[in-house]
């Protein structure tokens, strides 16, 4: 799969993308601070039993250690179909010092409606599926402000 998307990028000739096939949390220490201007966290492992909720990677540790490579002014962008990780997500979010919830919509509760223009991102084969299926769809977008 791996090669199949570089041949995709190669193909388009994009100079600006990456692709690394592991764990994120290894390539962050090659990477020089304020390396993003958005960051996409799709779909993460929701880890539904109440013994591995640890292994969740929204978490604040993850969250502020993302904190040094965004711009100022770059967005963090997570989205889930399980709604308590949704609630784990805008809580820990929320909690982050310098980051700042671009919801504009009250009603939605800090979500995201889908006719946000902050909302709009790639859809991932997993989300197809999973609103083929009925699942409820969480986004939260998050601006770093300094």
């Amino acid at each position: 799969l791996t090669e199949l998307r570089q041949a995709l990028i190669e193909a388009k000739h994009l100079s600006n993308v990456r692709i690394h096939d592991g764990d994120a949390r290894d390539l962050l220490a090659a990477l020089p601070d304020g390396s993003f201007q958005r960051i996409y966290l799709l779909y993460p492992d929701p880890w539904p039993k109440a013994r591995h909720l640890k292994r969740r990677l929204i978490q604040g540790p993850f969250v502020e250690r993302l904190m040094q490579y965004l711009k100022v002014g770059a967005y963090i962008h997570c989205a889930t179909d399980v709604q308590d990780y949704a609630v784990q997500m805008l809580s820990v979010l929320s909690a982050t010092a310098g980051l700042k919830n671009l919801s504009t919509a009250p009603e939605d509760g800090g979500y995201h409606a889908p006719s946000n223009p902050f909302a709009q991102r790639p859809t991932t084969k997993f989300e197809a599926r999973g609103q083929r299926l009925g699942h409820g769809m969480w986004d939260v977008v998050f601006e770093k402000t300094g």
